[in-house]
């Protein structure tokens, strides 16, 4: 289980990843693990992370889960609270709609958002 610290340092390493040229169009240079578990274990030593599965396996989710969310906010009448909650904003039917369309989506309405779509926006 990922902490909201250890994600937070993930999401910074892939941006100062990007930022220093080391993602192309066909994704990132062979040593962007290492570089990210060695950002991680500077700050929890102790940490059992290994660049596969749990780095690959997190980034897939969150792929997963950035896809869904775009297209949530893309429909009209639905909106985001990035200064409370996080949360999505759209009645109780819209919301049946992006659901049946998207089952990704199920538990993303309710969902405080304190990870990763904190860190997306």
């Amino acid at each position: 289980m990922w902490t909201i610290h250890e994600e937070e340092i993930l999401a910074a390493t892939l941006l100062d990843l990007v930022a220093r040229g080391s993602k192309s169009d066909n994704g990132f240079c062979a040593s962007y693990l290492r570089k990210i578990k060695d950002s991680i274990r500077a700050e929890f030593p102790n940490t059992d992370i290994k660049g596969t599965p749990h780095i690959t396996s997190k980034i897939q989710a969150w792929k997963k889960s950035y896809i869904s969310l775009r297209g949530i906010l893309g429909q009209s009448g639905v909106g985001y609270n990035p200064h409370a909650d996080y949360k999505i904003v759209c009645n109780n039917e819209q919301w049946e709609h992006i659901v049946q369309a998207d089952k990704n989506a199920r538990g993303m309405q309710h969902s405080s958002g304190a990870g990763a779509c904190r860190i997306w926006v």
